[in-house]
């Protein structure tokens, strides 16, 4: 449960220490402390995760912003995404890229870097797993997947999220 707050927190860390506050008032209804508590039954797991994001939620509504890049509009709160108005349905894998690469526009994100954010720290060397949700999250966002114009690939070090109507958007590539 711990590394699933630290994972949901991520650079909000400070923000954990609220959300194990709410937790252990969760628990109060235990006769253990929440650290010791056996959690033998899933709906006790459920309550208390579901717990722990709603205090997360309550923490800092406002960290989680709208992006915009061009015609793309990525609600990170909402988990939503639209392309020149029409709403997109992504996988989580595929939406987790999109929000690493949406928080950081115009930036180069190694692959290294991407697997590790959405797949965890045990991931940075399967550069096929990424390159198979990017050439799928593509079919979803880009107007012709085979010629990008969001989802740009750096070759041999990662991918870019640019604005195509900005003229230093870099020439796409597959």
């Amino acid at each position: 449960m711990c590394h699933e707050l630290s994972r949901v927190a991520g650079e909000h860390a400070q923000d954990v220490e609220l959300m194990r506050r709410e937790i252990d008032f969760l628990a109060l209804d235990r006769d253990e402390p929440f650290l010791e508590v056996d959690h033998q039954a899933a709906d006790d797991d459920d309550r208390l995760e579901g717990g722990a994001r709603a205090a997360l939620r309550r923490a800092r509504p406002s960290l989680e912003p709208i992006i915009t890049v061009g015609g793309l509009v990525v609600d990170l709160e909402k988990r939503l995404v639209t392309v020149e108005g029409k709403e997109v349905n992504l996988t989580p894998h595929q939406f987790d890229i999109l929000r690493v690469l949406a928080r950081n526009p115009g930036k180069l994100v190694t692959h290294r870097s991407l697997l590790r954010e959405v797949w965890g720290p045990g991931y940075g060397s399967e550069s096929n797993l990424l390159h198979v949700h990017v050439s799928q999250l593509r079919r979803r966002i880009e107007p012709d997947p085979a010629r990008p114009r969001y989802l740009i690939t750096a070759p041999g070090a990662g991918y870019r999220l640019v604005d195509p109507t900005r003229p230093e958007a870099s020439t796409p590539t597959n």
